[in-house]
């Protein structure tokens, strides 16, 4: 079984996610690597699954 891009994404992001919340990288470091891995994955800016403040409020 392969991964699709977008669950490569969201693993990728999880231990970001943590980092933020345990406060070991600031927000600008979080949107950078943000933005990095979405590259990476192809994941569109205007993807509604990506990882924002608009669509995710655990974000």
């Amino acid at each position: 079984m392969t991964r699709t891009n977008l669950e490569k994404y969201y693993m990728s992001m999880a231990p970001i996610k943590t980092m933020l919340k345990n406060k070991i990288i600031t927000k600008s470091e979080y949107l950078k690597a943000e933005n990095h891995i979405a590259n990476k994955y192809c994941i569109n800016k205007d993807n509604l699954y990506r990882l924002n403040d608009l669509t995710n409020k655990h974000y």
